[in-house]
């Protein structure tokens, strides 16, 4: 593998005036990072030499193009992302939103799946959540890895520590417990409505790839006379086609022609979509409503959704785990996997998405 291939500088995170940006190099370096547009001037720089790590920029225009130099000793890489508007008025409410933590009791990591350090992710993601004093966590499905009573267990007693409500929707992986009734017993009943501060969330069974005329039908009513509430419903799968989603495995609920009417309706409604499942950057547009694709804290690029509601919109921002050294492993053994398992779904630059804008944005209908 060349030196170029081992350099990586991303931008993950971006507010109105801060933006987070990654690095991996093949060395190592301080990192110092200099803004080119729209005020030639140091940005910052690390304290310590690493090959591997993050750095924050603060006091940046909001809702501007930025153009960095990121430097390193033997290199360096433009690099061009927008900042969010700058809000409208106080915070109006604020949840967590991100899928497939894959609660596993294993003692291996596989295709750059952190099965081993799974548990205490998702333990600082509750942290998170709490320091955050978010109104809710959204979990859109596969809380397990194989559907075991000891994974839900060990994942009930870890969400046990929100000081917030937790709203769960089963994936694939949750079958198990569906069958059982252990899912119903842990999580709550699904399909279910909830009603927190500004936000009615809705939250929708397709496990079993459907969405089933009971669901639409559900849905349907669901999103009925509650025109005050910003409206979010979250499932496992896609409820609706992604182009940029290029996995064959289960990429939209099966019978989504015969639910196109009925989608298409609530997505004019504003409503907005949460899917798990596939888990990289992408979000599509439908009629006024968009849908997004959140993503896990245990696969590359390992993080959540810090979703904020302001007068002039809900604000997405991506935040990663706090080791970008666990993210980098994720991401090289994900690289691995796609050679030696032929399977591109893993490749770090794909499950980015296309840009940081695909987790980092104004959802304003």
């Amino acid at each position: 593998m060349s030196d170029a291939d081992r350099i990586h500088v991303d931008v993950l995170s971006l507010t109105w005036d801060e933006a987070l940006l990654s690095f991996r190099l093949p060395d190592f370096s301080k990192v110092r990072v200099r803004a080119l547009r729209p005020d030639p001037r140091p940005l910052a720089e690390t304290t310590q030499q690493n090959a591997v790590g993050r750095i924050q920029l603060a006091g940046l225009q909001p809702g501007t193009e930025q153009v960095v130099c990121v430097e390193w000793d033997g290199g360096q890489r433009d690099l061009t992302f927008s900042t969010l508007p700058a809000p409208q008025g106080p915070c109006r409410g604020a949840y967590l939103v991100f899928g497939d933590p894959h609660v596993a009791l294993e003692t291996e990591n596989r295709k750059g799946r952190l099965f081993v350090e799974g548990p205490s992710i998702l333990a600082e993601v509750v942290e998170m959540a709490n320091t955050a004093a978010v109104d809710a966590v959204l979990i859109a499905g596969d809380i397990t890895n194989s559907g075991t009573p000891q994974e839900c267990v060990l994942a009930r007693n870890i969400l046990a520590d929100l000081k917030c409500p937790w709203l769960c929707v089963p994936g694939d992986h949750d079958r198990a417990l569906l069958r059982s009734g252990m899912w119903a017993d842990t999580f709550g009943p699904v399909p279910w409505r909830r009603d927190v501060g500004p936000f009615r969330f809705l939250g929708v069974d397709t496990s079993g790839e459907r969405l089933g005329a009971e669901g639409v039908a559900w849905l349907r009513d669901g999103l009925a006379g509650e025109p005050r509430r910003r409206t979010v419903v979250l499932s496992h799968l896609q409820l609706w086609p992604d182009e940029y989603i290029r996995s064959v495995k289960n990429k939209v609920v099966k019978d989504v022609e015969e639910c196109r009417a009925a989608l298409s309706a609530a997505f004019d409604a504003s409503v907005l979509v949460y899917a798990g499942h596939q888990n990289v950057a992408s979000r599509v547009g439908v009629g006024r409503g968009a849908q997004v694709n959140v993503p896990m804290p245990v696969q590359f690029p390992c993080g959540v959704l810090w979703a904020r509601e302001y007068a002039n919109g809900l604000y997405h921002t991506y935040r990663p785990i706090r080791s970008e050294a666990l993210c980098a492993r994720s991401r090289g053994d994900g690289e691995r996997a796609v050679e030696c398992f032929q399977e591109p779904q893993w490749r770090g630059t794909y499950r980015l998405g296309a840009g940081p804008d695909q987790w980092n944005f104004v959802f304003t209908p």
